[in-house]
């Protein structure tokens, strides 16, 4: 189990690294192609909604098998990131970095998928909060690389090119990653289908929205929600501490590493503690704790910002283990993948939208810390979706299923 963890970690690292790099480069790459940054938002937008391409990928391994598309969306990454190192100008930037994320965002499904199923009962919150923790090594991996940005020769575009490393280590993956014993013992994937791609994608598809149509909705809602009312936090980061506060890259990597190890403790915690106490109340505290962090970090005096930067890093990553737990646990195996498909559709709504509607508050530079802890507000909202789902704490993965089946029955 430690080895598959690491193997997904590893995978998962490299989705982590990527948006390490967009977020931190942020006032290189604006600087490269003349945007002044409170005029990102757009572009950031629009780089987001590559989520929607990964729903494309990600149900095709309810059929085909959860390992195969890992691997396909491995090589998809490696050479979108090798391609986005030579954009021209922001369109070109903005449109590989789009595809580029519908492979990223679909590794990072697929890992949990893989996690969740092999994971014992009892065990699957902690062991996601350790796989993300581990996985998290990526971000930190793109801050420490930022920090020496002014002597990387290519800057930016240098990072990028470090993120093609899933091309070299594709062999090793091939060889050391297994498919789940779950998946395997369901015969999904000895089953025919007829039709081609198109059926392989649209049956799993239809079977969730007309199986639990109203827990997809409810999950869902949350997870559009937290993402818009968190995304701002991370992607302007690296952008106010040089604007706002005078900080060099430097600077940003130090607020990664010292408050990134606060925060990273929270989704271990968060993880354990939802184990033994309940789903639903650890993210209800999270999101509610959240927007305070947001709040102190965008407005609060420079001494506070590696505390608030950890101290709301901490909660919402408590929050956000419960919530891909969540997507995991409510649907039988039959269609996790496209739960979790369904998880990045509403995710990358809520990306996006957190975004534009950031770009939209903020007329200068100056607006944009007032904008974002505004939308950073939506996310005491999550709690109330969380509150009117079933607990699954302690459930066997298709067993919950069928109890959350019998108590939100389809009308």
């Amino acid at each position: 189990m430690r080895r598959l963890t690491a193997l997904i970690a590893l995978g998962l690292g490299f989705e982590q690294y990527d948006m390490g790099i967009l977020n931190a480069a942020l006032p290189q790459i604006v600087e490269t192609f003349a945007i002044p940054g409170e005029d990102s938002g757009a572009m950031m937008g629009t780089i987001r909604l590559g989520g929607l391409g990964a729903v494309l990928l990600v149900p095709l391994a309810d059929r085909l098998g959860r390992r195969r598309i890992f691997l396909v969306a491995m090589i998809g990454m490696g050479i979108g990131e090798l391609l986005t190192s030579l954009s021209p100008t922001p369109m070109v930037f903005a449109a590989l970095q789009l595809v580029t994320r519908a492979f990223l965002l679909a590794s990072y499904a697929l890992g949990i998928v893989i996690m969740l199923e092999e994971l014992p009962t009892g065990q699957r919150g902690a062991g996601l909060a350790f796989l993300f923790a581990l996985s998290g090594f990526g971000y930190g991996l793109a801050a420490a690389l930022y920090a020496a940005i002014e002597v990387i020769p290519g800057g930016w575009r240098t990072l990028y090119v470090f993120g093609g490393a899933p091309l070299l280590l594709l062999p090793f993956f091939r060889r050391a990653l297994p498919e789940t014993r779950r998946f395997a013992a369901s015969g999904a994937g000895n089953a025919a289908f007829g039709g081609g791609l198109s059926t392989l994608w649209l049956e799993p598809v239809r079977e969730l929205m007309t199986h639990s149509p109203r827990r997809a909705v409810l999950v869902g809602l949350a997870a559009a929600l937290a993402s818009c009312g968190t995304i701002g936090f991370f992607q302007y980061a690296s952008f106010h501490l040089e604007h706002a506060h005078g900080w060099p890259p430097a600077g940003y990597a130090l607020l990664i590493g010292a408050g990134g190890a606060i925060g990273v403790s929270g989704g271990i915690i968060g993880g354990r503690l939802s184990d033994r106490w309940g789903r639903r109340r650890v993210a209800l505290i999270g999101y509610l704790a959240a927007p305070a962090g947001i709040a102190l970090f965008y407005l609060g005096p420079a001494w506070l910002l590696i505390f608030a930067w950890g101290g709301a890093l901490f909660f919402m990553m408590a929050g956000d283990v419960v919530l891909r737990a969540f997507f995991g646990e409510l649907f039988p195996t039959s269609h996790r993948s496209t739960s979790l498909a369904w998880m990045l559709v509403v995710q990358t709504v809520g990306w996006a939208g957190g975004l534009f509607a950031i770009d939209a508050l903020s007329r200068t530079a100056d607006d944009l810390p007032i904008a974002i802890v505004t939308v950073g507000g939506v996310c005491v909202l999550v709690g109330l979706c969380l509150r009117a789902l079933p607990e699954t704490t302690g459930s066997e993965l298709d067993a919950g299923a069928e109890e959350v089946a019998q108590r939100y029955p389809v009308p």
